[in-house]
């Protein structure tokens, strides 16, 4: 016997959600719409107002929008003006497009702090809007009244007039493992404006007319292992300080691979690997005592590039300089250079003034080491034989 068993009458879906923390959004091409209460169903119009409707009625301890698969045309934003709430769809499946130069999905307006907000495996299609207020997804803080404590995580963000995702004054906030590309202005794809303490780790941005990923007036942001590649820049940090690049892949960018800039101080740009960039790494326009350490650039116009006198007492040390046709150019003010492939062995005392080290030759059992002083050095070298030839390896 199946169920319901043969005459019993089947209960109609209710017309208001009753099940507590979840309501249910249906597309009006979803598999089954029914699944979402009536008031819940959207009919490819302005969908965006039962959304909306959604977000609203979840009580105030908190809970879930659950998007089904299917196509959700809105002629404005999905605002969520709330803490403790997730919008969660199920994949690419679940596509959200618009019909107008809006916002597509925004945390926050301004004028109110909120916290715990997560915005989770959705498509978000902005290849219809065709002005700078389309933004894909946007965390709308503002001075005094951050948003916080909130994630973008499992998107595909795609097609955008202006940024891709764009975190605006928001604070401890993480944007993770989501797809961007084809952003059509020289915004970003994964933006960060006046906002410190983010992550922004495991993303692949793409195709960007502006930067794949910035950070912008931001300190202690963290941007790590994302891949981001054929866009203007890959990572920018524009006045930014205490910031870390780390792990990330940059390839094929037109003007840099890493950008560090415009008063920028104190950042680590540590282990990257850029390839097939203008310049790989670049540090520039008054900015000063950054460190540029065990990086891999391969490929590039240059390798690294410390660009004008403006930029005082950077640190670019034992990183890989393969096959750029210039590995490393310096006009900036005391910079330290040292143990780079490729261009080892040099130190700048004052703007172009250097001083050579001159390393061990001959040959030598594997393991010998070697520590190698001469007048003009900041210290004592240590080399090691290994492979056939001498590998620096410290210097202190």
């Amino acid at each position: 016997m199946g169920y319901p068993p043969q005459g019993y009458p089947v209960a109609a879906p209710p017309a208001a959600d009753t099940r507590g923390n979840t309501i249910v959004v249906a597309a009006s091409n979803s598999l089954d719409p029914t699944l979402a209460p009536a008031a819940y169903r959207c009919d490819g119009a302005a969908d965006e107002v039962e959304i909306n409707a959604a977000i609203a009625a979840l009580p105030a301890a908190g809970g879930s929008v659950v998007l089904l698969e299917g196509t959700y045309t809105i002629a404005a934003a999905i605002l969520i003006n709330r803490d403790d709430m997730m919008l969660v769809g199920s994949g690419h499946g679940t596509l959200i497009q618009v019909s107008a130069n809006v916002n597509m999905i925004q945390v926050g307006d301004g004028a109110s702090a909120h916290a715990n907000v997560i915005i989770k495996d959705l498509q978000v299609d902005g290849s219809a809007a065709t002005g700078p207020a389309n933004n894909g997804i946007i965390f709308r803080g503002g001075a005094g009244t951050l948003i916080t404590r909130s994630r973008v995580e499992g998107c595909y963000v795609h097609g955008n007039w202006n940024n891709g995702i764009y975190l605006y004054f928001s604070e401890d906030c993480m944007v993770v493992r989501n797809r961007v590309e084809s952003i059509r202005s020289f915004a970003g794809g994964i933006f960060l404006y006046q906002s410190n303490r983010n992550q922004v780790a495991l993303n692949d941005c793409d195709d960007c007319n502006g930067s794949a990923i910035e950070a912008d007036l931001g300190d202690r942001n963290i941007i790590s292992n994302n891949k981001c590649s054929s866009s203007l820049d890959g990572i920018e940090v524009e006045g930014g300080n205490h910031n870390m690049v780390v792990g990330n892949y940059c390839r094929g960018n037109t003007a840099r691979g890493i950008e560090v800039f415009d008063s920028s101080r104190y950042n680590l740009v540590i282990g990257n690997y850029c390839e097939e960039n203008g310049t790989g790494i670049e540090v520039r326009n008054l900015s000063d005592q950054n460190i540029v350490i065990g990086n891999y650039c391969e490929d590039n116009g240059t390798g690294i590039a410390v660009s004008d006198a403006t930029s005082d007492d950077n640190c670019v040390v034992d990183n890989y300089l393969w096959n750029n046709p210039t590995d490393l150019t310096d006009t900036g003010t005391g910079t330290i250079i040292d143990g780079n492939q490729g261009n080892v062995g040099r130190y700048q005392t004052t703007t172009d003034t250097w001083a050579a080290y001159a390393g061990p030759t001959g040959t030598a059992a594997n393991g010998t080491r070697v520590i190698v002083y001469s007048s003009g050095e900041p210290g004592h070298r240590l080399y090691c034989y290994s492979n056939g030839g001498w590998r620096y390896v410290a210097v202190s």
